[in-house]
């Protein structure tokens, strides 16, 4: 799936007073031009700062200081990979919040660079990452694998519906990087 097919179904989904969390990296790039925001402070991200790991402990900060609001982590696989020890705590201090992996098997970014600076060749940045989705259920959270279109809206919704932390874990196309 393409990332702004997924995140298309992400604004048509989001309830206008959540709080969006993101990451650094090329996905959340993509998601900062894309999403909709309705109000002040719906939208903490690092922008370009190179904050890897960001976007989660962001959201379960927000989470914190605004409980009666959903809250949702767009996040790539490789920053999630940097932090998902962190699904664990926001479980045990239950703070639910939809963490959004759009899972491209890649450090986007670096990919990016590499592709536009040295001619496509690459090196270290093509990952290959676990099931973040199975990890949140063995920490006691929800977890939704999504491998297609028309998928991340419905697993968005009931992501907040649940009122658990729960890893929405879904493939886009490697391919689709931001230019430079």
């Amino acid at each position: 799936m393409h990332p702004r097919r997924a995140l298309a179904e992400i604004r048509a989904t989001l309830p206008e007073d959540a709080i969006v969390t993101l990451d650094t990296g090329n996905t959340c790039l993509q998601a900062a031009d894309r999403l909709a925001h309705y109000a002040p402070m719906l939208l903490i991200t690092p922008l370009d700062f190179g904050l890897v790991g960001f976007g989660l402990a962001a959201a379960i900060g927000a989470k914190a200081a605004a409980p009666d609001r959903p809250v949702v982590a767009i996040m790539g696989d490789g920053a999630v990979g940097y932090t998902m020890i962190e699904i664990q705590t926001a479980i045990q201090h239950y703070l639910p919040i939809a963490i959004i992996v759009l899972d491209n098997e890649a450090w986007g970014a670096e990919k990016a660079y590499q592709q536009e600076f040295y001619g496509g060749r690459l090196l270290g940045a093509e990952i290959r990452s676990p099931r973040f989705d199975k990890f949140a259920e063995l920490c006691g959270g929800k977890g939704i694998w999504v491998d297609g279109p028309g998928g991340v809206g419905p697993a968005l919704e009931q992501a907040i519906a649940s009122n658990e932390t729960t890893v929405i874990q879904a493939k886009i196309d490697p391919g689709a990087l931001m230019t430079l």
